[in-house]
């Protein structure tokens, strides 16, 4: 992303700096670019490298456009080339944690893609681990999806309704059967239910407020103006 912010080109090309995304790829990009495609991005249709975390990674991000509220390109490596009117929008936004494929997708030109197949890596070893993948993984989750929050906003609202349910039923009991309970037991248990009720329901509608501010916060634009010819 800081790259990106120091460019001033009509357009900008991202490469990986392992030559795993073939550097011959460039001229493809260019051509893409110049028919017209905004954004174009590389897509590994195969690839060389096959360990666990290759198909960990396969798995998050089918499991990551499933969940997300914009369409989402799967396999990309992040490599590609980007037009110059969609950098200077990622210019002004002032994200401090970006996760750019998923900005890419939510500015809303229709991305190009471009399938290679996918060298092994010949030199170097990767800075990124099991922790920092993970790292970048709950950060693409929090920022492309409102599942989590809707989940638990959904499950707290049933769970609430049950909770007052048993609490109901508890007291209930207590009054027809007072003399079948511990003293202590009934309030107890009901006290239990509903601030447990409550509790899981107040986080949820938490979180949606807090959705809305991140929304806020990231200061996306609300449309991107697309070339309009003959109109």
């Amino acid at each position: 992303m800081h790259a990106i912010k120091q460019t001033s080109g009509n357009a900008v090309i991202l490469l990986n700096a392992d030559f795993q995304d073939p550097p011959e790829l460039i001229p493809d990009l260019i051509q893409s670019w110049e028919n017209g495609n905004k954004v174009t991005l590389l897509q590994k249709e195969s690839s060389e490298e096959k360990n666990v975390i290759s198909i960990l990674k396969k798995f998050y991000y089918w499991f990551l456009s499933k969940i997300s509220n914009v369409k989402l390109t799967q396999n990309t490596t992040g490599s590609g080339i980007i037009d110059k009117s969609i950098v200077d929008i990622i210019k002004k936004i002032n994200d401090p944690i970006p996760y750019l494929r998923g900005l890419l997708a939510e500015l809303g030109p229709d991305i190009n893609l471009l399938k290679f197949n996918q060298p092994q890596r010949k030199k170097g070893k990767s800075s990124n681990n099991l922790f920092s993948l993970a790292d970048v993984a709950i950060l693409g989750i929090i920022k492309q999806s409102k599942m989590p929050l809707r989940f638990m906003t959904i499950s707290g609202l049933l769970i609430s309704i049950a909770s007052f349910a048993c609490a109901l039923i508890y007291l209930l009991l207590k009054l027809f059967l007072w003399t079948e309970f511990e003293i202590g037991k009934a309030p107890l248990l009901i006290g239990l239910f509903a601030v447990s009720g409550f509790q899981i329901l107040f986080l949820g509608l938490l979180g949606e407020y807090i959705n809305i501010i991140l929304l806020h916060v990231r200061n996306l634009p609300l449309v991107v103006e697309k070339e309009r010819f003959n109109f």
